[in-house]
């Protein structure tokens, strides 16, 4: 059976999509729609581009109360939301130390003693839809929650449009399918730990996987994990070895849990199982021969 299958590159990583085949044209015409969506949101939620709203909310809210657009104000709730049943877990207020991090000039030891940073230092008022940061170094930075949410709104979208069969992937992370593959009765993912060379198979249907680890850095024979994940409890980034995957009904919440149980202690992951019991949870540590599911 032919499918269609579409490909760009949007915020930063690739972007994939395959329906089942049905006109040429139809499938063209939706994924001229999705590339638009791609570009809007990024257009919102970029802490990269100067013109991005949430970058110029990050310039200017640690002066004055920012209005924010409706679009924006709904991934901020989302953040807040998070944040809570995460037990502050998932943290969208890392801007300044995710800077540091990837420029190297700090330490995030030295750099967290120059100021109270996380979304306890963002004062974002649901009502009014005005954000305010409370100390100069605050500010968002989305990417924990970014592709998980521009998932979700294709999704949402290929359903409202009548699409039955779909494979929707965004950096090779995060993923949701609509139906079963066309030639099966699932989606079925084969995950595998890079260091350990132990795989596990996921099987999708009408439900979303996003996977946590450290990021790959060098070719086949020099590969290596680079930290990149925050733990906001103690501002020291994750240096384990470990891949966490989380299967759920929403690419937006399997994106942020994959991430958050990541960075998570002991009694954040407890409020997490808690909070979230329709969701599956696997972790694989290095050295360990098997991914142990969490949840």
């Amino acid at each position: 059976m032919q499918v269609f299958h579409y490909s760009c590159f949007a915020m930063g990583t690739r972007f994939n999509l395959v329906l089942e085949t049905k006109t040429e044209a139809s499938n063209e015409a939706l994924s001229g729609e999705v590339a638009v969506m791609l570009k809007e949101e990024e257009a919102r939620m970029s802490c990269y581009m100067e013109e991005a709203e949430l970058s110029v909310i990050n310039r200017k809210a640690a002066h004055s109360a920012v209005k924010v657009s409706d679009p924006l104000a709904r991934v901020f709730d989302a953040c807040d939301y998070f944040y809570q049943a995460t037990d502050g877990a998932f943290d969208a207020g890392l801007l300044h130390l995710t800077r540091t991090l990837k420029s190297g000039d700090l330490s995030l030891e030295e750099a967290a003693v120059m100021g109270e940073v996380g979304w306890k230092q963002v004062d974002w008022n649901p009502k009014t839809r005005e954000i305010k940061f409370k100390g100069p170094l605050a500010g968002i930075d989305l990417g924990g929650i970014g592709k998980g949410w521009a998932v979700e709104k294709v999704r949402d979208f290929l359903l409202e449009k009548g699409v039955e069969i779909a494979f929707i992937s965004f950096g090779e992370s995060t993923v949701a399918t609509i139906g079963t593959h066309p030639l099966g009765d699932c989606w079925p993912l084969t995950i595998h730990h890079p260091v350990s060379q132990v795989s596990m198979l996921i099987e999708l249907k009408d439900d979303a996987l996003s996977v946590s680890g450290l990021k790959e850095k060098g070719d086949a024979q020099t590969k290596e994990g680079v930290p990149h994940i925050i733990r906001a409890a103690n501002n020291t980034v994750v240096e384990e070895d470990q891949l966490i995957v989380v299967k759920a009904p929403s690419p937006l919440t399997a994106e942020v849990l994959s991430t958050a149980v990541m960075a998570a202690n002991e009694h954040q992951r407890a409020v997490i199982f808690d909070n979230f019991p329709d969701v599956s949870i696997y972790e694989c540590v290095t050295g360990e021969p098997v991914f142990n599911r969490l949840l």
